[in-house]
């Protein structure tokens, strides 16, 4: 019998048990990938082969309404077979005044 692979985050491991696919799940895994990657940023593949989020855009736009600050930068990647895509990397560049505790 062929299991399929659950998806994995950075670190290789994703606890299935919380694993959600809700709106709001897979923005809290972006909004942690992009914090986590720094200056490296993450693709639109990368976050859907890497933490299962489907429509990684609409999930940035939403980080966006929340007061995040994200850059896009489109560039060419490959997927896992091997297709070239045109795809948006997105970086943090920063958070919400209410995370860092600076009032409006």
């Amino acid at each position: 019998m062929n299991k399929k692979k659950s998806p994995s985050n950075n670190t290789g491991t994703l606890n299935t048990r919380s694993h959600s696919n809700s709106f709001t799940a897979q923005r809290l895994r972006v909004r942690d990938a992009l914090i986590e990657a720094g200056s490296r940023g993450q693709t639109t593949i990368e976050l859907r082969e890497n933490l299962d989020v489907i429509h990684a855009p609409a999930r940035v736009l939403e980080l966006r309404q929340q007061g995040f600050s994200i850059l896009t930068k489109m560039e060419k990647d490959q997927d896992a077979f091997g297709r070239t895509h045109r795809v948006g990397r997105y970086f943090l560049i920063s958070l919400p005044k209410r995370m860092l505790g600076v009032s409006s």
